[in-house]
């Protein structure tokens, strides 16, 4: 037992990783409780590594490697050979820096071809070529979920890899006691988590995915970060939540823990419990119920519709409630149109709606912010259909 504890921690990071994914607000990351980020793309790492090192925090800076669905090819011995002289071309421009503590090969390069020896056999040339030029540093894979095949091809292929990260939301919940079933012996972490994402909800007979409020997403990163990350310690050595910023994906409030103007989002306050062990000195606001005429059923253009909200400020301050609606999303990484003559009225917590003239897809949206850098949102998909 003394000898098996002792080569699970021999490598490991100097810290309890209390990180996230994202790159900005640095200075209210470190406030937070937090030690680390994520850098995911690495290629023009070194502006963000500085402001990560004088804010106290490290990195786990992801490497580039070939992905077999953007064509890259490991079955070809030159193009192996190219992408281990990237990548080690990549490292020692970074290697001296104060802040990465921890290296990752690539990203997620197994999805659609987890069965494919050749890649898991070039991920173990890349680990072990990386840890001859850095013993001191771990190397790890960062997985879209795993499974028995996965762990499987890594304890094969991939002896020189010290730890593996999984991307994982729903499947947080049970990560610790699949690896377990997998026979995975070495550490693990989280390499990103937080709440359902849209493949995960329930669906409305269109197909749009609904949204947890805000209240639900706070409770999702704190249970499953305390049930699934830190009570693991020492085989998992910590986790990243998703996204420390403001993102368009999904939705434009599903993954960000900031709005676009900044104000902080209920996550931030669970997750600065789960660094800390302190909320902090303000609160987020909750939503606590939405009820609206255009959920469920298809509503015809022009109808007139509305909607009722239920928020509680835990400070006490006054709450300030924005309504909007706009399009469905098509893609990520894009602002939904906002439909400008659609809210027609709003009396206190509630507001008439005008249903778009066009058919399609639209959200209804929340916003309650309290004055004070705080908000919380909350959403319903509704679906505009003549007949």
């Amino acid at each position: 037992m003394i000898l098996a504890l002792a080569s699970l921690l021999a490598i490991a990071p100097p810290f309890f990783i209390k990180g996230v994914v994202g790159t900005e607000r640095l200075d209210q990351l470190a406030a937070a409780g937090a030690n680390a980020i994520r850098i995911v793309d690495a290629r023009n790492a070194a502006e963000t590594l500085d402001r990560a090192h004088a804010n106290g925090l490290r990195a786990l800076v992801t490497l580039d490697v070939g992905q077999a669905r953007l064509g890259f090819d490991w079955s070809s011995a030159d193009q192996r050979r190219g992408q281990r002289e990237r990548l080690l071309e990549q490292w020692e421009r970074y290697a001296a820096h104060p802040a990465p503590f921890m290296w990752s090969l690539g990203s997620e390069v197994e999805v659609g071809y987890d069965a494919d020896e050749n890649l898991w056999k070039g991920l173990g040339e890349l680990a072990e070529a990386l840890k001859a030029k850095d013993a001191a540093r771990p190397v790890i894979l960062t997985l879209a979920e795993v499974t028995q095949a996965k762990v499987d091809a890594i304890v094969r292929f991939c002896p020189k890899v010290d730890a593996i990260g999984v991307n994982t939301y729903a499947g947080l919940a049970s990560l610790p006691q699949r690896l377990e079933t997998y026979g995975w012996k070495k550490p693990w972490l989280v390499t990103e988590f937080g709440p359902f994402g849209p493949w995960e909800v329930a669906k409305t007979p269109w197909g749009a995915a609904r949204e947890p409020m805000g209240q639900q997403k706070e409770d999702i990163y704190l249970s499953n970060y305390l049930r699934s990350v830190e009570a693991h310690r020492p085989n998992c050595w910590g986790s990243f939540a998703f996204f420390w910023g403001h993102r368009y994906e999904g939705t434009p409030s599903w993954f960000g823990l900031f709005l676009p103007t900044g104000e902080r989002l209920g996550g931030v306050d669970a997750l600065t419990f789960a660094w800390s062990r302190k909320w902090p000195a303000n609160r987020c606001p909750r939503i606590f119920y939405l009820d609206t005429t255009i959920d469920q059923s298809p509503v015809a253009p022009g109808s007139e519709q509305s909607a009722v909200v239920v928020a509680f400020d835990p400070d006490d301050d006054p709450l300030t409630i924005k309504w909007e609606v706009r399009a469905e999303m098509t893609g990520d990484g894009v602002e939904p149109k906002l439909i400008y003559d659609a809210i027609s009225g709003k009396i206190g917590n509630q507001v008439q709606i005008r249903a778009p003239l066009a058919e399609g897809a639209y959200r209804l949206v929340v916003v309650v912010t309290d004055g004070k850098g705080n908000a919380a949102t909350a959403n319903v998909p509704f679906l505009v259909k003549n007949g």
